[in-house]
């Protein structure tokens, strides 16, 4: 039968106290019913922030007992509200945020303003295709898996040295000066700057051949270590046991593979 339910604030209850409401519309075993609660049910302004227990949010979440409002708990760091929108803060996050396990695709877009990894020396080797700028020589180096190479120079390129000192490779390679000539020979450039490059002096004996059985070359001096260059009429031969001729002190000798004949032409161009 209809009863009325008394005790209770009657504006969390009843918008008035006239209202008859039935049990089974309202209390089920000590449960509010399935509907008992409607739009109409509740008072406004019956329930305020101070009676929401904090669970009810979250973490993340906090009631204002001031406006009555739910407030995002945003820790001003990192994240801040601006206009009524959440966003990352300025500075908010930084390289102690980030920690990159996988690669990034960008999908061809372009990564601007990119500064490659600045050292003065080179890293351990094993990550092929990393990149680093050599401030100490001006050089930009990829990681080959084994060993960090300069970009540019490849296999090929030319170690330039001032009397065994090692200097910054470049490049191109470019000789200014009155006289100075390069000879190739396959294995290596010669350079010839008269009177310069700490050098005393340089040679140039000829030798036409009248003997092609007479394989043997004596120079007027004796060359410094892989200064000479030997030519057979105009034909920059190459040294070596295996290769066109050997050099021992001042005396070169062709190799047998090296045929001549009458007339033939020999020139050996040198420093000592």
């Amino acid at each position: 039968m209809p009863f009325r339910i008394v005790n209770l604030d009657e504006q969390a209850v009843y918008k008035s106290c006239t209202t008859e409401i039935l049990a089974d519309q309202v209390v089920t075993y000590e449960k509010l019913a399935v509907g008992a609660v409607q739009s109409d049910s509740i008072e406004d302004g019956s329930i305020s922030a101070v009676k929401l227990a904090p669970d009810v949010f979250g973490a993340g979440l906090v009631a204002n007992g001031t406006t009555n409002a739910i407030d995002l708990n945003a820790d001003n760091v990192t994240i801040e509200i601006s206009s009524n929108l959440v966003q990352v803060k300025a500075g908010g996050i930084n390289q102690t945020h980030i920690s990159l396990t996988g690669n990034i695709d960008f999908n061809n877009y372009e990564v601007l303003n990119l500064r490659v990894e600045n050292v003065t020396s080179d890293p351990t080797p094993g990550n092929a295709g990393r990149l680093i700028w050599r401030t100490d020589l001006n050089q930009l180096k990829v990681d080959d898996g084994t060993a960090f190479t300069s970009i540019g120079s490849g296999s090929g390129g030319h170690i330039i040295e001032d009397e065994g000192t090692p200097l910054t490779q470049r490049a191109t390679l470019n000789f200014v000066g009155s006289g100075v000539t390069v000879t190739d020979n396959g294995s290596k450039s010669v350079v010839t700057i008269p009177g310069g490059g700490g050098v005393g002096s340089y040679g140039k004996d000829l030798v036409v051949v009248v003997n092609p059985l007479d394989k043997t070359i004596v120079l007027s001096n004796t060359p410094l270590s892989n200064s000479e260059v030997v030519s057979w009429n105009g034909l920059i031969l190459k040294p070596g046991v295996s290769n066109d001729y050997t050099i021992s002190g001042s005396t070169v000798t062709l190799n047998s593979g090296v045929t001549l004949t009458i007339g033939d032409e020999l020139q050996v161009v040198y420093a000592y």
